[in-house]
């Protein structure tokens, strides 16, 4: 996923339909695995074996839902040293950035949109957890 984590949910034995738009690329990542991804944007989706599919996290509308907290993690032997110390790091939130970087986030429009059919994103009332 390109990232520090690649949060997923697994879905096991469900039968899994996609409900909006069409259905995400696949790439053949290995012998055994496909990863799909949006066909428009590139934005990660999925993760499948033969036996399962893994759903990414973020993708979803609310992925801060408790139904969607992580349970395990897999791969630990691969993390890097300092993850465990992000929380230590300062924080800002992005809308709170300084001379050049807001005059220039300002102006950014975002087509990372959920989805076409969405109304109004982000969703609201959605809160801003602090650093």
């Amino acid at each position: 996923f390109g990232s520090f984590f690649a949060p997923l949910v697994l879905v096991t034995g469900a039968t899994l339909e996609w409900t909006r738009g069409e259905e995400p690329a696949r790439w053949q990542s290995s012998n055994y695995v496909k990863r799909g991804f949006c066909r428009q944007c590139g934005t990660p989706l999925t993760y499948e074996t033969p036996e399962d599919v893994a759903l990414a996290v973020g993708a979803f509308d609310e992925p801060g839902a408790a139904e969607l907290r992580p349970v395990v993690q897999w791969g630990r032997e691969g993390k890097i040293a300092y993850v465990d110390e992000m929380s230590a790091v300062p924080c800002k939130h992005t809308v709170d950035a300084d001379g050049e970087e807001n005059a220039f986030l300002r102006n950014v429009k975002s087509y990372q949109h959920p989805d076409r059919e969405t109304e109004s994103w982000p969703l609201p009332n959605r809160e801003i957890p602090n650093c």
